[in-house]
């Protein structure tokens, strides 16, 4: 801990982020405290930084965390890793057949994929979904940033044994390194879409104890990710235009009452 607090400390100062100190406690001594073997007290815990940089790459799928499109397999070179589609990166195992039949028989069927039987259950099976794909390619994400990193420890190791350093052998480390911080990007992405289809699911749960309209329903469920509430300023927004709309319903009955047709 001591030698990850003194790189941070030095990394901090390089990229000039904001790292405000923190109010220690006084350690309480104790008696039973040891007089010779440790000559110097141990390190307080400190919260690390907070990387801004990286909370806006988490943070780009927040705007529309219900809406919010997944990776795109075809242009994604740093999750393209063999073998996760086996290994179960990309999507949720599949309920069996048989325990699906069994269990919802009314929507069984032998031509379709096993469906749960309501729009609010297949929607949330949807949601816990995308959740996983995401936390998935964040997973896979982060085979590429591993490779790519031991194979940049490897390489600054035999340059630190080396006798002679030339300009092409500090390249290749730059180059992995710059790979991996690309990687980071994606791995960051995929976890913010991950909390981004959580928050929508926890909306979608609280939503089906109402009985609104859908296209309030989906304003609410894809309403910007806030932390300080589940639903933000969206809640009141549609209040308002709701009462904005009894208002105008009652002004035209008042002054423009209909006709009643008669045949």
């Amino acid at each position: 801990y001591e030698e990850l607090l003194e790189v941070v400390t030095r990394a901090v100062e390089k990229l000039k982020i904001d790292w405000p100190a923190e109010k220690q406690a006084e350690p309480q001594r104790s008696k039973l405290d040891e007089r010779f073997l440790r000559n110097r007290p141990p390190p307080s815990h400190r919260s690390l930084p907070f990387f801004p940089d990286l909370h806006t790459e988490v943070s780009r799928s927040w705007g529309k965390p219900f809406s919010a499109r997944l990776f795109v397999p075809a242009s994604d070179y740093y999750g393209n890793v063999a073998g996760t589609s086996e290994c179960g990166y990309r999507a949720i195992p599949r309920v069996e057949q048989t325990l699906a039949s069994y269990l919802s028989p009314e929507a069984a069927s032998s031509l379709k994929a096993p469906a749960l039987p309501s729009k609010p259950l297949r929607t949330t099976s949807v949601l816990v979904g995308k959740e996983y794909s995401a936390v998935g390619q964040a997973g896979a994400c982060l085979h590429t940033m591993a490779v790519l990193q031991a194979y940049q420890a490897d390489l600054l190791k035999e340059l630190d044994e080396s006798d002679e350093i030339s300009r092409d052998d500090i390249s290749e480390p730059r180059r992995a390194a710059d790979l991996s911080l690309r990687a980071t990007k994606e791995t960051a992405r995929a976890i913010g879409q991950s909390m981004a289809a959580l928050v929508a699911a926890e909306r979608h749960l609280w939503l089906t104890l109402s009985d609104m309209k859908e296209k309030d329903r989906v304003f609410l469920l894809d309403a910007p990710l806030a932390p300080s509430g589940l639903f933000g300023d969206a809640v009141n927004s549609v209040v308002d235009r709701y009462q904005e709309a009894r208002k105008q319903a009652a002004a035209f009955q008042r002054f423009l009452p209909r006709r009643v047709l008669t045949l």
